[in-house]
């Protein structure tokens, strides 16, 4: 009964993966854009964070592959991307013992780029060639072309009562700029493509983008007065590093020029 049920499995497999798709030596184009969250790195734990909560400015890429064998592809595109800080953050730090229920949320244009991603790309054909599963993995250049200054952004001011003290919390960010003309980001993604007739395809992919440099750093300085002696009663500092990383949720649509039958 068990080499039954070894069999059933190895015939419906048969039936779903059907590898003679035969895409060696053949060309597509592709469009690709979705959603992406940019996902930022802390050094200290003052305060409660969360990164990558938010949707981000979607990119917008042109690429090109071509067919190494039946089932690999070299995959070389340009695209644009724009790049945030954005993160959300309790008001308090954890240790002052406030309860906060929500969380406060900033996001900053730092600067604009042109990716040039080289990617390989794994496909099995699914279904007698009518769906693909994808598996995408390579480098990306991140090309920074468009650079901000230093800056600051105003204070943002909270009153709280801190061991039967009328206290004010303050809290401001400076942006530092690092001056790197290259980032790299190593990508990893998966998805589903769906073919039609006459070369056309749609896929949905998604991924994540690992940067290698650090791009952008935003100092938090957060200060406690007292709110009727404007005396200092408690100063931290904490560094969120961008790196360009983030996740991407992709759709995209591509043609591939078809063999001329010999």
């Amino acid at each position: 009964m068990k080499n039954h049920k070894i069999f059933l499995i190895v015939v419906i497999f048969s039936v779903i993966i059907n590898p003679n798709f035969g895409q060696k030596g053949i060309w597509t184009i592709g469009l690709n854009s979705g959603l992406r969250g940019e996902v930022m790195r802390n050094t200290e734990q003052n305060r409660q964070y969360k990164f990558g909560h938010q949707i981000s400015t979607p990119s917008l890429e042109l690429n090109c592959s071509y067919g190494l064998n039946d089932n690999f592809y070299l995959s070389i595109g340009v695209a644009y991307i724009e790049h945030h800080a954005i993160w959300m953050s309790k008001t308090f730090p954890a240790h002052y013992g406030v309860y906060e229920s929500g969380y406060s949320s900033y996001r900053y244009l730092m600067y604009k780029s042109l990716q040039i991603p080289f990617i390989i790309i794994y496909d099995i054909p699914l279904f007698h060639s009518r769906c693909s599963f994808i598996s995408k993995s390579g480098i990306v250049f991140d090309i920074p072309v468009s650079k901000l200054p230093i800056k600051f952004n105003p204070e943002i001011s909270n009153a709280i009562n801190y061991e039967g003290v009328d206290c004010m919390f303050t809290e401001f960010h400076t942006f530092y700029y690092n001056k790197k003309k290259i980032n790299y980001l190593v990508n990893t993604s998966i998805g589903f493509a769906y073919h039609f007739k006459k070369g056309i395809s749609l896929n949905l992919t998604g991924g994540y983008f690992f940067g290698l440099r650090l791009m952008e750093e935003v100092t938090v300085t957060e200060r406690l007065t007292n709110k009727l002696t404007n005396a200092m009663i408690d100063k931290n500092k904490e560094y969120l590093l961008d790196y360009g990383d983030y996740w991407s949720v992709g759709l995209g649509v591509s043609y591939t020029f078809q063999k001329k039958r010999e």
